[in-house]
């Protein structure tokens, strides 16, 4: 009797437990799944694919040199100059299409982020995984818009990785990924680009683009982009550095 009383009142405090504060207790239905409805099936698809914006490859830079290896040791402005001075002939390149007044304004330069120089201060970052860091350069452009070129050096040669020219917001360095907030050209949008490193193309491509909703006004719509349709200063250990105003001075 002993024994089947303590059973009974076990099981009565299994199904007593279920009504205890903090028990488990029903969602509710759980909604049924509904699967996208097509819309126009018979209608033709495009003819083409779309076009391979990341079909890009790494631009030598000629006529800098990089002491010990060390992307650390080399001005920034030398490297503008040099591609100014060496321009490229697989896209068009910003400077050269803004002309007189912005090569003059580099010309003047010696030493990034001082005074009028358009050359903003230089940061690094191994973007590339090799153990080294990599040279991240802003050049602020007319029409409050900024160009950004990612440097790295590979087998003695110096190499540009990335460049983007636009209207921009905001630059981030989360990890290896540049992350750019730019003009979407839709009112009360954003453009969020992360751009990450490619073995096989050796050069940062955009793997994730999207249009996302602010509650902050953006500047009028505007830019262009090279390289890809798309725009990326950097800022200290993943933070954010807006290139329009002066970046923490800790940053790296």
């Amino acid at each position: 009797m002993l024994r089947a009383f303590v059973v009974l009142t076990t099981a009565g405090l299994l199904l007593t437990g279920c009504g205890h504060p903090g028990g488990l207790h029903s969602a509710g239905a759980t909604p049924t799944a509904i699967a996208p409805a097509q819309l126009w099936p018979d209608e033709p698809t495009a003819s083409a694919a779309a076009p391979d914006y990341n079909d890009v490859r790494p631009e030598p830079v000629e006529g800098v040199s990089v002491p010990g290896g060390n992307l650390h040791a080399v001005n920034p402005v030398d490297v503008v100059k040099a591609q100014l001075q060496h321009p490229s002939t697989a896209f068009d390149d910003p400077l050269a299409t803004y002309g007189g007044a912005m090569v003059n304004a580099i010309d003047s330069c010696t030493t990034a982020g001082v005074g009028t120089c358009p050359v903003r201060k230089a940061y690094y970052r191994d973007l590339t995984g090799d153990g080294t860091d990599d040279l991240v350069v802003g050049i602020s452009m007319p029409e409050h818009q900024l160009d950004v070129r990612v440097y790295t050096l590979r087998q003695g040669r110096l190499d540009m990785i990335m460049s983007t020219f636009g209207m921009i917001i905001g630059v981030q360095l989360a990890g290896r990924d540049v992350v750019v907030r730019s003009a979407d050209g839709s009112p009360g949008f954003e453009r969020h680009a992360v751009w990450s490193w490619d073995a096989q193309h050796q050069a940062m491509l955009i793997t994730r683009d999207d249009s996302v909703r602010t509650a902050h006004p953006t500047p009028h719509p505007g830019g262009a982009s090279r390289r890809a349709p798309s725009p990326a200063g950097a800022p200290s250990s993943d933070g954010v550095c807006d290139p329009f105003d002066s970046c923490p001075p800790d940053a790296p």
